[in-house]
């Protein structure tokens, strides 16, 4: 008998899901903070201190510039603009940052429940969103200065409205996904082609729908506007570049074999020395596509393994994979349901195994797989006590 043929646990009401998610959030906040207590970031590098330069310069008035001058186009701004809100409200803390983004950490958890929730039930919800709460990679993301910090609460909550606008065809949940996806975007370029995956699930699941065409089609106009008002800005103070972010063909350059791989690390000069990153890649692709497409299937491995997992996790990591599979097989007779946690989960595997992969871009899919893990052993709880049950002997009457 299939898994789904079996009921999840009752529901809670309103006011007890209200004291669980209250408890979710407090959990999160205090580990997420806990973790950056005691593994304090003593000195910013990399991508962290040119987020840290370039959230001085806006707010010393000097524009989007990382030396004070030359326009930046490299990074997009969101996550700059964060850090500048958080150094004019407590000053150049590297602490008070990693405190408000402890409160987003809790928030990412929180929103999981609630995602959670609309999809397997509260208890699963209730299971995933605490898994994910404890969860050390989860857990040090936030402890770093990094725009993934930003980025896992602005997708959760994409997430969260994607739920309603499949259900309930609101043409204005396309607008706002369409907002938060653009913003989402200006935040980790890698978000940059989600609306298209967001669009085709709602046509998809109503299709048919005058409703979900509208919708889609306003998901994009509001996606898009973002992104161009950021071009146009880039345009204005470049004078005359068009760009949205220059540092995408360094990723795709780096994904194209390991052996490019290692030699970029060895010498990020080559890098900065070619005008044109994208068209290198995709002719080292077309000069290999057999040896791109086997160099995929082992950055799908790279993004999932267990490389970076302490060993003491190393329990809940293999919960998370062999549930997760679990969940995601048992959810496939109720597909429309839990859409947006395969839209999402798909989008991150395929983007990464076609571009760079490290275990790091995994952490904004986290909630999601520790969803279908929480989903997947739930229903294997109730499958197999059903099965305990017509096997346990009948008392007499």
């Amino acid at each position: 008998m299939a898994l789904t043929h079996f009921r999840l646990p009752q529901a809670l009401t309103t006011r007890q899901a209200a004291v669980v998610l209250l408890f979710v959030l407090a959990a999160a906040f205090g580990l997420r903070y806990r973790w950056a207590l005691t593994h304090p970031v003593t000195s910013l590098r990399a991508d962290a201190l040119q987020y840290d330069r370039l959230a001085r310069h806006l707010l010393r008035g000097q524009g989007y510039t990382s030396d004070g001058q030359t326009p930046f186009v490299r990074r997009v701004p969101v996550y700059p603009l964060f850090l500048a809100g958080v150094y004019k409200v407590f000053g150049y803390k590297v602490r008070a940052v990693l405190l408000v983004q402890a409160g987003l950490g809790a928030l990412a958890a929180g929103l999981t429940y609630l995602i959670g929730r609309r999809i397997f039930g509260d208890w699963p919800g209730l299971l995933g969103a605490l898994l994910y709460a404890i969860y050390v990679p989860a857990n040090s993301i936030f402890a770093l200065v990094l725009s993934e910090a930003l980025y896992i609460p602005l997708l959760a909550l994409v997430i969260l409205m994607l739920t309603y606008a499949l259900e309930r065809r609101a043409v204005w949940r396309g607008a706002l996904i369409g907002l938060l996806t653009g913003v989402g975007a200006l935040c980790r370029p890698v978000a940059i082609g989600f609306p298209a995956f967001a669009m085709a699930g709602i046509v998809w699941v109503q299709r048919g729908s005058r409703r979900a065409f509208v919708a889609a089609s306003i998901l994009f106009v509001c996606f898009g506007f973002i992104i161009a008002a950021w071009m146009a800005y880039n345009y204005v103070r470049t004078g005359g570049e068009i760009v949205f972010q220059s540092a995408g063909g360094r990723a795709m350059m780096m994904g194209t074999s390991a052996e490019n791989r290692v030699e970029l690390k060895k010498n990020p000069e080559i890098l900065d020395a070619d005008p044109a990153p994208f068209s290198s890649a995709f002719g080292l692709i077309l000069a290999d596509p057999l040896g791109y497409l086997r160099y995929c299937l082992v950055k799908v491995g790279v993004l999932y393994g267990p490389a970076d997992v302490p060993p003491p996790w190393m329990p809940l990591y293999i919960f998370q994979l062999v549930f997760g599979v679990v969940g995601m097989v048992a959810m496939l007779p109720r597909w429309r349901r839990a859409l947006p946690l395969y839209l999402v989960l798909g989008y991150i595997t395929l983007f990464h195994s076609l571009s760079h992969a490290i275990p790091r871009y995994a952490v904004p899919g986290a909630p999601y797989w520790f969803l279908f893990a929480a989903g997947g052993a739930t229903l294997s709880l109730s499958w197999l006590l059903a099965r305990l049950k017509r096997r346990a002997p009948q008392s007499p009457a």
